[in-house]
């Protein structure tokens, strides 16, 4: 059997922007660029931030995006597991909307333009904010070295204290966001993939949102939500975790990021875990 290689890399910062290139292993390390499929544990050392003003942390690839400045730490002591995932590794984040918080990320070495890239996590909602209509995006992909983003993955207040809804906009020139019909509930993990399909014809493309899907299928299953169409972008060379609006006062924790252009990489099944070589 071909043993397939998975290279774990620790980043950090809020905004991740990931960069990613189709690589022959399963998951490769991210180094200045990260290379896909990139599987992230976010093996750092807790009570640091992924970046500070200028760099990330403990060797890590995470990059601030933007013009913030103000310097959180997002780096929690322990892991989220899902069941059916293989064992969680390291640590998570913790982002925390707030005020001219840093919103870290990290490029792609290798952009993505055709077909469907892909990027899931384990994610616990410890507050749900008090926005029960719009509420905030925290993980976006943009293009290359750009803050244009798309497949803007948004986290409002549900009908009652500890319920929320998660929802998707393709990109800021759609028709808005397009909410789960259920709701989930604080303090559970779930796990959730977030994509961006590239479309043939101009101004197709579309964001896809799955929660909870059956962990090791060879493809993807209907998704729980689509995104209206808008403006298509050119490509796909980063990926971030956002800290919002201070006013919504979300709180969520992520873990175990992994991305790719192949479903079958970022749901992993447990059954599976002796394919990989972690190193």
């Amino acid at each position: 059997m071909e043993v397939t290689v998975m290279r774990k890399r620790f980043l950090q910062s809020l905004y991740i922007v990931a960069a990613l290139v189709v690589s022959t292993g399963l998951v490769s390390r991210a180094s200045a660029q990260a290379t896909l499929p990139l599987y992230d544990p976010f093996n750092y050392a807790a009570a640091q931030p992924l970046v500070n003003g200028t760099n990330g942390v403990n060797g890590g690839v995470w990059i601030p995006l933007g013009g913030n400045t103000v310097t959180t730490t997002e780096v929690q002591t322990g892991s989220l597991s899902f069941a059916g995932l293989p064992a969680p590794q390291g640590n998570k984040v913790r982002l925390l909307n707030g005020s001219n918080y840093i919103d870290p990320g990290f490029d792609l070495a290798t952009t993505v333009s055709s077909g469907v890239i892909y990027a899931s996590m384990i994610l616990n909602v410890v507050n749900e904010g008090t926005n029960t209509t719009t509420g905030d995006y925290f993980f976006a992909f943009a293009p290359a070295g750009g803050t244009d983003y798309r497949t803007r993955l948004y986290l409002r207040r549900g009908s009652a204290a500890g319920k929320f809804q998660l929802g998707m906009r393709t990109h800021s020139s759609d028709s808005g966001t397009v909410w789960q019909t259920g709701e989930q509930d604080t303090g559970t993990p779930i796990f959730v993939v977030a994509a961006y399909q590239f479309n043939p014809a101009a101004g197709d493309d579309v964001a896809l949102l799955y929660i909870n899907p059956v962990l090791g299928q060879p493809t993807p299953p209907t998704a729980t939500v689509t995104g209206a169409s808008g403006t298509d972008a050119s490509n796909i060379g980063r990926v971030g975790l956002r800290q919002g609006s201070a006013v919504t006062s979300q709180i969520v924790e992520v873990d175990e990021l992994r991305v790719s252009t192949s479903w079958t990489d970022v749901t992993p099944s447990n059954a599976a875990v002796g394919d990989w070589s972690l190193y």
